[in-house]
């Protein structure tokens, strides 16, 4: 879904400009998916506890910019490997409500944590989430988002993406993404509801994860300090490109991406809820 535009740059779509375009295969088990997606011919690049944890996460880093700088940790084309260490994040990004990190948790693997609060209720984050044929609206960089495949609490997705390359130039390049979406859970102090998701075709060697909204209660601390009903958004992947692209490349890029679509589904949610205030007259 949009995870998968959340984290594919220009600059990813800069390098298929070199790559060849790969024939489907009506052997491909996701054939049937790919054509539905109007995507006869994919272009693959070859060359080139909740809040308080996050919380935590977060008061540990330095606020500093991700930085886009050309940094690479080795990029040989050699194929990569888990780093025996413990994970290291390498950095972190706070600005405009939204929290970032991005943690190296192998030679060419990232994981990239993010959360924003959101003054709307866990089901009109949700529904903003879900309606997937409607999120080319909701986010910049999604030009189109259709449903190819739908099940009970599945929905596999076919995206297509736009990046400006400047000087007039566009690129647009097509994902397909499996989603899962998990039922409520009822916490002791509050509620939860993910979306796990999957790539099954693009760029990436490997790029999963999860949007999860915590809706956390209303309730008297100690001292009687009265804490407001609150919903925090955060969005989990890890990804890892395939040999020819170095992750380092791209980290700085994957922030502004992250921090853009957080903010516009937050926009998005927040007058879903004011609208339903309008109405109502209870808010």
């Amino acid at each position: 879904m949009i995870a998968y535009w959340t984290s594919v740059p220009s600059l990813l779509n800069l390098y298929s400009f070199r790559s060849s375009s790969h024939r489907l295969s009506s052997k491909n088990p996701n054939f049937a998916a790919l054509r539905r997606c109007g995507a006869e011919t994919l272009i693959f690049s070859r060359n080139s506890r909740y809040i308080s944890e996050l919380a935590a996460r977060s008061s540990e880093l330095d606020s500093v910019s991700c930085s886009s700088e050309v940094n690479d940790d080795g990029g040989d084309g050699e194929e990569e490997s888990p780093s025996e260490g413990p994970e290291e994040v390498e950095e972190s990004f706070s600005g405009d409500g939204v929290d970032i990190a991005v943690t190296k948790v192998g030679r060419n693997m990232r994981r990239v944590e993010s959360r924003i609060r959101v003054d709307a209720g866990l089901e009109e984050v949700w529904t903003v989430l879900t309606d997937y044929e409607a999120l080319a609206d909701v986010v910049p960089s999604l030009t189109e988002c259709s449903v190819v495949e739908r099940g009970e609490n599945f929905s596999r997705l076919c995206q297509v993406g736009q990046q400006n390359l400047g000087f007039g130039l566009k690129f647009n390049a097509r994902g397909v993404l499996d989603c899962y979406e998990k039922e409520l859970e009822h916490l002791p102090f509050g509620r939860r509801r993910d979306v796990e998701f999957k790539m099954i075709e693009g760029d990436f060697r490997k790029f999963e994860g999860r949007w999860s909204i915590l809706e956390v209660n209303a309730n008297e601390q100690e001292g009687g300090e009265f804490i407001e009903s609150q919903t925090v958004l955060t969005y989990t992947v890890e990804l890892e490109p395939r040999p020819w692209l170095p992750v380092r490349l791209l980290e700085g890029i994957i922030c502004r991406e992250v921090k853009v679509n957080l903010m516009s589904i937050r926009e998005e949610a927040q007058r879903a809820h004011k609208r339903s205030c309008d109405d109502s007259l209870t808010c």
